[in-house]
């Protein structure tokens, strides 16, 4: 009887940490999403400046060519979950060089007289305070899934699932 017992709470225990690990994994995704959202919004308003101000950054072309790679490779990845990593290093190299250029911007003259790509930057910059938050929320789910992953013992569940912890975002 003691057996059948120590059986049931241990299987009760095998669900609840499933479960549990599931859950955070799930968690950590969803606040992906989110930032995702607000970053398909900035890739939208990059690809906006660059059009606005293409033909007067002639002399900038080889940092619009490599500024509209990056974003087309971080679109192509997408949401799945093996390329979070890459995804994250990717956005973070494309944010740099889209600071550069709208640096570069700022400081053309006839450019900078632009109401219309002004408002544009704005929108930009404005942005920025929505991503910030969206990747505090999934540093703190990414912080919580990495403690379900590391921690025994429902890192052996992890291990068991493939279920990985997930880089933090800057």
């Amino acid at each position: 009887m003691l057996i059948l017992f120590l059986l049931c709470v241990f299987g009760v225990w095998i669900f609840w940490a499933h479960h549990y690990v599931v859950d955070k994994r799930d968690a950590a995704f969803e606040a992906f999403e989110q930032v995702d959202n607000e970053l398909k919004k900035r890739y939208e308003l990059i690809l906006n400046i660059i059009s606005a101000s293409k033909s007067s950054m002639m002399t900038e072309q080889s940092l619009i060519d490599y500024i509209l790679k990056l974003r087309e490779e971080v679109i192509d990845l997408g949401l799945k979950p093996e390329f979070v990593d890459r995804r994250i290093a990717l956005d973070a190299e494309l944010e740099r060089k889209s600071v550069q250029f709208i640096s570069m911007v700022k400081e053309n003259p006839v450019l900078a007289s632009n109401s219309e790509l002004q408002n544009v930057i704005q929108k930009y910059s404005d942005l920025n305070d929505g991503i910030t938050l969206a990747k505090q929320d999934y540093n703190c789910a990414a912080q919580t899934l990495r403690k379900a992953v590391l921690v025994f013992p429902t890192s052996l569940l992890a291990r068991l699932n493939r279920i990985k912890f997930l880089d933090y975002m800057k």
